[in-house]
């Protein structure tokens, strides 16, 4: 690193000689120590604060470290130590005024050394930490809904201890994959144990809030679930029982229209189907799925061992095994400057093998490529989806990839599930993306905010990012998304290509086990999505959304219900804002709601619904705890969002009109 102060909390003293040995200074803290740290510093505001806002921020931090200090305050004392603090500064004439005078910088600043390989190491980890954060999520809004529907009661506990597995395995070492193997065993394991508690709150969840709905259909009710905060068509897959399985299946809708399905496997009394729904924001609607001799639908797509093509996109499969080329017949445009190829980079890092790559290995081009022994095989050839089974080797491992398109909506993205047997060593592999684009910078998607980065260089030559990562042209005009599902580290080699990291075991010098970690079997899923105009136009931010939170289908009972045939959670009137939590509050019978912007733009007038009015609102922060008021006019939570603000609010909602009940058998 380079003009960067890097300042580590090391209560058990594991920095002290790497201090030392890098020329840093190694401070003891204590109450007894000539050392201390001044509380009353304050940070430099961000491009989207105002000086006075980080001011009044670190007033609101000390009034509560008083708080703790002198075990509780009184309403006066806590104002009174307030106007104490706000005088400090005054007296050393620190105001806003002069705040505002200070220097600012933008970007991010990147742990070059010590983290670059930490990005992809324990590849299984940090999947498992993706799919358990989206699954939360679900968890929780779903709980929400059914809590204040009266079906089931929030299960706090339960969610909570899931999150405790969760939090632990994001503390040091274990999710940057930096752990000894040893603590995997156990992170794995709390791993699976919180998937499961998630996923028995969503069942039973969606269980309660069914009640509600009208599931009385002539064949099979299907209740289908969209997670995301926005309306959406989309794929769903659902599995469904049957005594005798049926010739075909015809999917309705809640209007009674056939909606576009395919039978993708049938294996015993279990059918597995998929088709395009609808949905509303954050909502649930009912399917009816009926058995039929008809012969299955006719396919407006086309597939053969050498081509893909929907109503979006023609794509074509060379002997490599890789996709040669995109052609988005919207656009009239060629998407792919060269192949889309699976490469390997070596990886030699001079020390720290799971926490670094190096310059000297990344600056050279790949020496070799995934491209051997290819096998191509026609899976899917329906009316909802068309799919290529593609194998392939290199360096002693083998992934075998699904690349599909689909009907609809769905088809804007060309999706590419990966199964990959991982045995290489001193390598990572890299899937490449070559776009007829050209742009120095890149934006990378971090969940809560989006960065502009440039083209690899020797201190920025891989990057962290989340669900997604972009180049669009300097006129705006085109651009082309990677998306991912579990993927968190990437770079630029030159203005036309990105590339994800998909698998990384480095040359161990130390650290002897890190020389063969993550051998095995990995899922990864990533998508291409080509688009007019850039990220923000485009609503690239949705698009990863959709990738990492597909609908979820669930077969359920016939039985009368309130709500009709769909409901939705919440609903936002706008497309720049997306909610990243729906909870129970930790305290009380409020409900937790939080928001971030997503796109760096100012979002004025923002207007939230809910199934049930509000009664009650204001806003909170992190810890839960009230900050300010909140405006809640007609029964809506309405608000104004900067640019990348995160804001949340505790709600209160009137008595449900509607009690749903859960028969026992």
């Amino acid at each position: 690193m380079f003009d960067v102060d890097v300042i580590v909390i090391d209560p058990e003293k594991e920095y002290e000689y790497m201090a030392e040995a890098t020329g840093g200074k190694y401070f003891n803290i204590s109450l007894n120590s000539e050392h201390h740290i001044n509380p009353f510093d304050l940070p430099i505001a961000r491009e989207d604060e105002s000086s006075s806002d980080v001011l009044r921020s670190n007033i609101i931090n000390l009034v509560g470290l008083f708080r703790i200090m002198l075990g509780g305050l009184s309403q006066e004392e806590d104002a009174i130590i307030d106007r104490a603090i706000t005088e400090t500064y005054a007296l050393k004439d620190i105001t806003p005024e002069l705040k505002s005078k200070l220097p600012t910088f933008a970007g991010d600043l990147l742990l070059t050394e010590h983290s670059a390989g930490s990005m992809t190491s324990e590849s299984f980890m940090k999947r498992s930490n993706r799919k358990n954060e989206v699954l939360a999520k679900s968890a929780e809004q779903l709980a929400s809904i059914a809590d204040w529907l009266g079906g089931a009661a929030y299960p706090a506990s339960k969610i909570n201890n899931a999150w405790d597995l969760v939090l632990g395995s994001q503390f040091h070492d274990i999710l940057p994959g930096t752990a000894t193997p040893l603590a995997y065993n156990y992170a794995w394991n709390d791993e699976f144990v919180a998937m499961n508690g998630f996923s028995e709150v969503l069942k039973n969840s969606v269980g309660a809030i069914s009640q509600g709905l009208n599931t009385q259909v002539e064949g099979k009710a299907l209740v289908v679930y969209n997670p995301v905060a926005t309306e959406r068509e989309d794929i769903v897959t659902a599995e469904l029982n049957y005594a005798k399985l049926p010739v075909n299946v015809k999917v309705i809708d809640k209007n009674g229209n056939i909606v576009t399905s395919q039978i993708i496997s049938a294996s015993g009394n279990k059918l597995t189907i998929i088709f395009i729904a609808k949905l509303t924001s954050a909502g649930l609607a009912v399917y009816d799925v009926r058995e039929t001799n008809e012969t299955p639908g006719f396919t407006t797509m086309s597939v053969s061992n050498q081509s893909l093509e929907n109503s979006y996109f023609k794509i074509k499969i060379d002997a490599n095994g890789d996709i040669s080329s995109i052609y988005d017949k919207k656009a009239l445009k060629e998407v792919l400057s060269k192949p889309a190829s699976l490469q390997f980079q070596q990886e030699r890092p001079s020390q720290w093998p799971s926490w670094n790559m190096d310059w000297n290995d990344r600056k050279n081009p790949p020496f070799d490529f995934m491209n051997k022994d290819v096998t191509v095989k026609l899976v899917e050839q329906g009316p909802v989806r068309i799919a290529l089974e593609i194998t392939k080797k290199g360096q002693n491992s083998e992934i075998t990839q699904f690349i599909s398109l689909a009907a609809g909506e769905a088809g804007k993205r060309i999706e590419v599930s990966n199964k990959i047997d991982w045995q290489s060593k001193e390598v990572c592999l890299k899937a490449a993306f070559p776009t007829t684009v050209t742009n120095e910078f890149a934006t990378y998607g971090l969940n809560t905010a989006a960065v502009q980065r440039t083209t690899n260089n020797d201190v920025k030559f891989e990057v962290p990012g989340r669900q997604w990562i972009d180049i669009t042209d300097r006129p705006n005009n085109y651009g082309v998304s990677i998306l991912e599902d579990c993927k968190y580290g990437s770079d630029k080699p030159d203005n036309n290509t990105l590339r994800l990291t998909l698998m990384y075991t480095p040359k161990a010098n130390s650290y002897v086990y890190q020389g063969t970690q993550d051998w095995g079997i990995h899922d990864v899923k990533y998508a291409i999505y080509p688009h007019n105009g850039d990220w923000v136009y485009s609503g690239t931010p949705w698009q990863g959304s959709f990738l990492n939170a597909p609908l979820i289908g669930f077969e359920t009972t016939k039985h009368a219900g309130a709500f009709g045939k769909e409901i939705s959670l919440l609903n936002i009137n706008t497309k720049k804002v997306d909610v990243m939590a729906f909870k129970k509050a930790e305290e009380g019978d409020y409900y937790i709601v939080r928001f971030n912007e997503l796109y760096g733009k100012d979002a004025k007038g923002v207007s939230v619904s809910f199934p049930g009015k509000i009664v009650d609102a204001y806003e909170v922060n992190g810890q839960e705890k009230k900050i300010g008021p909140a405006n809640f006019s007609n029964g809506l939570l309405n608000f104004d969002m900067t640019k990348f603000l995160m804001r949340s609010f505790a709600v209160k909602f009137e008595k449900s009109k509607t009690s749903i009940s859960i028969n026992c058998p």
